[in-house]
């Protein structure tokens, strides 16, 4: 005998885009807006109630770059949002702010025959024990699981969450026939951009090496082939490798 009517989409309030890149080569990108608090209506028993289901909620993006002639890249960027928790069941599941920065630098060598490409991020969220006690168990993070016990465990007192990621790579790419890479990859068990972005998971350092033969002009009955291998390692935090594999 009861239901919940809520609403298809969270009404925007009011949003602001700006674009644009000066003479010097700076590119610069702002998107802010900010969604309304909504109800859902709700029903239990015959009796009508309205619910809380979305706060307040304020979402920013900020992103510089810094172009020179094409062949080095250096650029920023930060996300916030920003939520009014004003109503305690919403504090115990929802995260109240959650900011994250990163850095990366492109550099391109010999006509862009050659490259280095970096990346680093950071993430601060914060809210409730509740709220980051649930992120820890969250399937993004799994502090909880058995494997982990050794570094992480699950810290029901916590009352924010904190992590970093990002990549090195290095390699040759373009119109070669030889084409190779170099790649580690890391995120910390506390790293998530979930709140503005997607992220499946965490707690993993990555090595990736591919060496790529590519066949561009015509061959016999082929107009294109190519031919990559790939092997790549995975260790968690605590030092245990999960995955060691070969593709062709």
């Amino acid at each position: 005998n009861s239901f919940v009517q809520t609403k298809d989409n969270v009404p925007i309030i009011g949003a602001l885009k700006l674009t644009g890149t000066n003479r010097r080569g700076v590119t610069i990108g702002v998107l802010q807006s900010v969604t309304a608090r909504s109800l859902a209506k709700v029903t239990r028993d015959g009796i009508e109630d309205k619910v809380v289901v979305e706060p307040l909620t304020n979402y920013t993006v900020a992103r510089v770059q810094k172009n020179w002639k094409g062949n080095t890249l250096l650029g920023g960027m930060v996300t916030s949002v920003n939520r009014a928790l004003d109503v305690p069941y919403l504090e115990n599941f929802m995260v109240r702010n959650a900011f994250t920065a990163g850095i990366d630098f492109t550099q391109y060598f010999k006509n862009r025959l050659y490259y280095i490409d970096l990346k680093g991020m950071v993430s601060s969220l914060s809210g409730t024990k509740e709220a980051i006690t649930i992120l820890q168990n969250d399937a993004v993070h799994y502090f909880q699981r058995a494997s982990a016990q050794n570094y992480l465990g699950v810290d029901t007192t916590r009352r924010s969450l904190n992590g970093t990621g990002g990549y090195i790579k290095v390699g040759r790419k373009g119109n070669a026939r030889w084409a190779f890479s170099e790649t580690f990859s890391w995120s910390s068990p506390g790293f998530d951009l979930n709140d503005m972005g997607y992220m499946k998971e965490t707690d993993h350092l990555t090595n990736e090496s591919e060496i790529g033969f590519r066949q561009t002009d015509i061959w016999k009955f082929f107009r294109y082939n190519a031919f990559t291998l790939t092997q790549t390692n995975q260790w968690n935090y605590g030092g245990t490798p999960f995955n060691n594999r070969v593709a062709l």
